[in-house]
């Protein structure tokens, strides 16, 4: 969840009369949303794993077909990361 909703819900609950049964509830999603670990950084491939992985793929294509394939793999889990 974004700071900005995270900040507006916390500005909300603030201004509720503290017996507003909603005052409860907005406290629980501000508890549950504190309780979620950061998500991590995207951490793509370095050169060093691209030449390691290079040998386990055959001999059919030459070494920049290789890279490439495995620069498409990368492109593909950050998008599905982001």
């Amino acid at each position: 969840m974004n700071q900005h909703l995270i900040d507006r819900l916390v500005e909300e609950w603030a201004h509720l009369d503290p017996v507003d049964p909603l005052r409860g509830l907005i406290s629980d999603v501000i508890a549950e949303i504190n309780k979620q670990p950061a998500q991590r950084q995207w951490v793509g491939l370095t050169g060093e794993d691209f030449d390691f992985l290079v040998p386990y793929c055959g001999n059919d294509f030459d070494l920049q077909d290789y890279k490439d394939f495995a620069r498409a793999i990368e492109a593909k889990l950050k998008e599905k990361n982001t």
